[in-house]
């Protein structure tokens, strides 16, 4: 069974609104490259068997890692949080308790030095509060800046719990007219309009979104 077919059967169907996304994820990597990949997550799997709340993000990155002779690596600052992170990996995976802007600070320039490129940078390491976003949009912002040094073209850049803000009215119980698209909000709002502006575009969107660096 090979890695996509073992997505489809397994994890697909408990992904709820991040299915395509991962989909979408998973399938450029293997265009990109047939392995060796390099993975950095940000914000690592808290919770046993929440795949549509978080998403088992590090869970998956590790089986993706060990079918295609890759590496990840992932960083919390919540120890609860690495500790279960590390009892759901294996060998390809290396679990940092630490702040994710001074540890992809630090991540970057030795991979630099080392030669290695990163084919993933997954965004997804502060809860995202509908009252009050802009905390997380703007540490999300932070870890693009702290890492950009070290990322090539082609790496894909994706940020969970992001989407399209649209803004419209109720016109009927189960209706909806939508007046405009008001752009990328969530986690990913300020990177999508920091991309925007140095023509990056946007692969794919949904409930995450994604960009290939140019």
């Amino acid at each position: 069974m090979t890695f996509l077919e073992q997505f489809e059967q397994q994890w697909a169907p408990r992904l709820g609104p991040r299915r395509d996304t991962f989909r979408a994820t998973f399938s450029y990597l293997l265009r990109r490259k047939p392995g060796g990949h390099l993975i950095l997550e940000t914000g690592c799997a808290r919770q046993t068997d929440n795949w549509e709340g978080d998403g088992q993000s590090t869970y998956m990155f590790d089986r993706f890692a060990e079918a295609q002779g890759g590496d990840v690596y992932t960083v919390d600052i919540n120890p609860a949080s690495c500790d279960y992170a590390r009892s759901i990996v294996g060998q390809r995976t290396r679990v940092f308790n630490e702040d994710s802007v001074p540890f992809l600070h630090r991540v970057g320039r030795e991979l630099r030095a080392a030669g290695r490129q990163i084919d993933l940078l997954y965004l997804d390491s502060f809860d995202w509060d509908a009252a009050n976003p802009v905390p997380s949009a703007l540490h999300h912002l932070k870890e693009l800046c702290a890492i950009a040094p070290a990322l090539t073209p082609g790496t894909l850049v994706v940020v969970d719990d992001s989407f399209h803000a649209l803004r419209g009215f109720r016109s009927g119980p189960e209706n909806y007219v939508l007046l405009d698209d008001q752009g990328i909000a969530g986690k990913a709002m300020f990177v999508a309009q920091y991309f925007q502006q140095i023509g990056v575009p946007l692969a794919f969107d949904g409930y995450q979104c994604g960009w290939v660096l140019t």
